[in-house]
């Protein structure tokens, strides 16, 4: 007997240990693997082609940029009707256009407007896509892709920008693209060496760690599932998508059931795998829910909106190394942010077959009970665990994280193994 529980509890510590592992790994600042700012100078590209930017300095620098811009453009219209700060906003704005667009378009300061976008409210730049020609040794033009939004995550339009940025005097300069209909944008050589300094057109390189970027990935995602589901449903890891959604409608009711989750998401804690031939950004927003981003080699990436639909590498290496009742309660949590996401066609799915025979004949039936008898977003915890016949008996205790004074909910949840790490579960109705 005594060294039944000597076993039982080397097995507690072994359990324990793993939990805290996990724990550290995900919330240690820089995630799995510590990624080093990038130098603070632009890679040098063709000065005879246009090429994608694949560097996240360059990107996020030139994105910044851009938005400074819009910025001002918006700022301008708010004093229109105030001469004296009008004219301070032309100045300001004529500083950071670029002498080739001033000269092209004979621009003045006080015609400036014709030449700037029409922005009158504040808007906020989601970049998509950058390029870049190198002008020479000091001197890119890039050529920036995006859309604008409103605070409230209303989509404006979409909005193309020149962005010319002088690494020897650390200054930068702007070309607006008003011509929404715009098919090609061509780069062309410019005869001036450099970009003189003023009070308006200096810029800092961007800092970049594995923080920020996890961070970058959560917000533009965000902001692009809110605004252009379209674009957001392309960027889904197609294994993911195709096993979580039939179509693009699906998608957008998934958006709607879950728009107030996806406004609010800020980043809580985050890792960073490096693989051959990607980056694996875990990211996890102060609701537990998870977004995961893989970076390719050419600054690509694919996204998927939860840790269970489809396994990733270290969910597997985990469950693999963990014991059943640990495997068990791994799979009760895929259950929990399941029921979070409202989810019920992957739930419904891994319900027992004799159970769903006896109690929920079809999925619209088992969605009527859930609503009805569960919250909306659900806290899960278990303190008693029985094994008969290869089942796993849980007590757990199910909670309102929106409002804790309500009265918990306790329910039977039986989970049974089946080969790799699919399960299949009952509980008490």
């Amino acid at each position: 007997m005594n060294k039944i529980k000597k076993i039982i509890i080397i097995l507690m510590i072994i359990i324990v240990i793993i939990i805290i592992t996990i724990l550290i790994l995900i919330n240690n600042e820089g995630g799995l693997f510590k990624m080093e700012a990038e130098d603070e100078d632009l890679i040098l590209y063709s000065e005879n082609a246009v090429k994608k930017v694949t560097s996240d300095t360059d990107f996020y620098t030139v994105s910044n940029c851009v938005q400074q811009y819009l910025d001002l453009v918006n700022d301008r219209s708010i004093y229109m009707s105030e001469e004296e700060f009008l004219e301070i906003y032309n100045d300001s704005l004529y500083n950071i256009l670029s002498k080739e667009y001033i000269d092209k378009n004979n621009i003045q300061i006080n015609n400036i407007d014709k030449y700037i976008d029409e922005i009158t409210e504040k808007v906020i730049y989601v970049p998509l896509s950058i390029n870049a020609m190198q002008q020479n040794k000091n001197l890119v033009t890039y050529i920036a892709y995006g859309f604008i939004q409103d605070i409230n995550s209303n989509y404006k339009r979409e909005l193309y920008t020149i962005i010319n940025l002088d690494s020897l005097n650390s200054t930068f300069s702007v070309e607006p693209i008003l011509d929404n209909n715009i098919k090609e944008i061509k780069i062309e050589k410019y005869q001036q060496g450099e970009i003189l300094k003023n009070e308006d057109n200096e810029f800092k390189y961007q800092r970049i760690n594995a923080e920020y970027l996890s961070s970058q990935y959560l917000n533009i995602y965000k902001k692009t599932i809110l605004a252009r589901p379209d674009i957001a449903y392309e960027h889904l890891e197609k294994e993911y998508r195709d096993a979580k959604f039939n179509n693009i409608e699906e998608f957008k009711q998934y958006i709607d059931n879950n728009r107030n989750g996806i406004n609010s998401a800020r980043l809580e804690k985050y890792s960073v795998i490096r693989y051959i031939d990607y980056i694996e950004y875990i990211c996890i927003d102060q609701n537990n829910k998870y977004y995961i981003f893989r970076q390719d080699k050419d600054n690509n990436y694919t996204v998927m909106l939860d840790n269970y639909t489809v396994d990733i590498a270290q969910f597997t290496e985990q469950y693999n190394n963990a014991n059943y009742e640990v495997r068990c309660s791994l799979n009760i949590e895929k259950i929990r942010q399941a029921l979070n996401n409202m989810d019920y066609k992957y739930i419904y799915n891994k319900l027992a077959d004799n159970f769903k025979e006896q109690y929920f004949k079809n999925q619209s039936s088992f969605e009527q009970y859930v609503k009805s008898n569960f919250f909306r977003n659900n806290i899960m915890s278990y303190s008693k665990v029985d094994i008969q016949n290869n089942n796993y008996i849980f007590t757990v205790l199910i909670t309102d994280a929106d409002n804790i004074e309500k009265n918990a909910i306790e329910k039977t949840i039986v989970v049974q193994l089946k080969e790799g790490t699919d399960f299949v579960f009952s509980f008490s109705v």
